[in-house]
């Protein structure tokens, strides 16, 4: 007989489903499970238009919450590398009280759920709904963190997470040469605070001194990078690599500049 692909057949099952009631009786019985569930989670009515709103944004992030959970269990392979970030940011911040778990827990679900709105409203190209989630979750970030100083990683990882994203937004189809240069200041700013709350952070500081260079702050961007490296850290060797890279690039380009910034790199942030 005919050999029909996969997808031929899952369509013809699915047809032949369909036709015999079976999936509109799995679809009923379903129902009550989901409710169950959403009850569980929002026991309540809501109150008024904007109980509904906070009730739908709750319900949304759930839901988001599940498929990626989902979602991990078929793509773990990929996940590897990001889960040893997470851990060595864990390991990192291990020092953090018992006490203080709660309140940290508390407030990195809050973040999560609106990381999880940024990122939707970026993967539509709502750009400006992105732009003011992206700043509601730093705001979060440093309001609910603000009397844990142990936890300043996690506020890092927030002006991180929204500088970054203005360079994404930067680079977006259409951007107007005005908006660009000013989002490409606004991403230097929130990856300077990034780095003053967490100065091992790798990732921030690198991505600022590629920002400074692209700005043409030569000397402010060395500047940053000798920064870190004077805390001698062995966690900041990938900075020292680009530190060498942007000296030598230095050397080509600027070699009066080179030369005065070779035997003293400023490291007062001042410069550029």
């Amino acid at each position: 007989g005919v050999v029909h692909s996969e997808e031929e057949q899952r369509k013809a099952l699915t047809e032949a489903l369909a036709k015999a009631g079976v999936l509109h009786d799995f679809k009923e019985r379903l129902k009550p499970k989901i409710q169950r569930v959403v009850e569980s989670k929002f026991g309540r009515v809501p109150r008024d238009e904007a109980d509904m709103d906070y009730y739908l944004t709750q319900l949304y992030s759930f839901l988001m919450a599940e498929t990626s959970s989902l979602l991990s269990k078929f793509y773990a392979d990929d996940l590897e590398e990001e889960r040893a970030d997470l851990e060595r940011k864990a390991g990192k911040r291990a020092g953090a009280g018992a006490g203080d778990d709660e309140v940290l827990a508390s407030a990195k679900e809050s973040l999560e759920e609106l990381r999880i709105l940024c990122l939707d409203a970026e993967a539509t190209e709502d750009w400006p709904t992105a732009m003011t989630k992206s700043e509601d979750r730093v705001t979060e970030a440093v309001n609910r963190l603000a009397d844990y100083p142990e936890h300043e990683g996690v506020v890092a990882d927030a002006w991180f997470d929204f500088g970054s994203f203005c360079l994404r937004y930067a680079g977006s189809a259409g951007m107007a040469e005005r908006r660009r240069f000013e989002l490409v200041g606004k991403a230097a700013e929130c990856l300077a605070e990034a780095t003053a709350k967490d100065p091992l952070h790798v990732d921030a500081t690198r991505l600022l001194a590629c920002v400074l260079l692209e700005q043409g702050r030569w000397e402010r961007s060395l500047g940053v990078l000798q920064k870190a490296l004077d805390l001698e850290s062995p966690a900041l060797a990938p900075a020292r690599e680009s530190l060498e890279a942007l000296r030598k690039a230095l050397r080509q380009a600027h070699p009066p500049l080179a030369e005065r910034t070779a035997a003293k790199v400023p490291t007062d942030g001042s410069g550029g």
